[in-house]
């Protein structure tokens, strides 16, 4: 079975190597996650740059987070980091295809940041996605399209976050 993985930027080691470089400066780095392979890379990247302990340490950005595994989430827990949702996508199922059987892909992951105590915080990709924060923390708490009734069915149901953790 063939896996997508995107295309990578950097090396491992390259990432790793200008994440603790930045970190160790005290500048945030802003990490574009789509995917698990992403999510694991900039995971092991923090790990090796949290090792640079800071008074004051920035509070690094995981953007997107459309699929991960619970052990690179769980990489990231006790650091300086921010998973920063576009709640609004999490209604559609636009990664099945890319999952392909693998039961240990979490689509959208909040709820497992949420139980880590990791920060979590939302934004929009507008134009793409709906601007608006009321329908983005309904879409988060259902994980159904704006409006959906109870015929439809929610994205993995397991990640639904109650209204105060929205």
């Amino acid at each position: 079975t063939h896996h997508y993985h995107g295309r990578k930027n950097f090396s491992q080691e390259e990432l790793t190597e200008y994440a603790t470089k930045l970190h160790s400066r005290g500048i945030r780095c802003h990490f574009h996650v789509m995917g698990d392979h992403a999510v694991e890379m900039a995971a092991l990247a923090m790990e090796k740059a949290h090792q640079v302990k800071l008074p004051d340490p920035p509070r690094h950005i995981f953007a997107h987070i459309r699929l991960a595994r619970k052990e690179d989430i769980e990489k990231l827990e006790g650091m300086e980091v921010s998973a920063n949702f576009t709640a609004y996508s999490c209604s559609k199922d636009t990664t099945g295809k890319f999952i392909d059987g693998r039961v240990e892909l979490i689509q959208y992951p909040i709820k497992e940041f949420v139980k880590r105590n990791i920060n979590v915080c939302y934004g929009s990709d507008w134009p793409v996605t709906d601007v608006y924060p009321i329908d983005n923390m309904e879409v988060a708490v259902t994980r159904k399209p704006l409006g959906a009734g109870e015929d439809v069915e929610a994205i993995d149901k397991n990640q639904r976050i109650d209204v105060m953790q929205a």
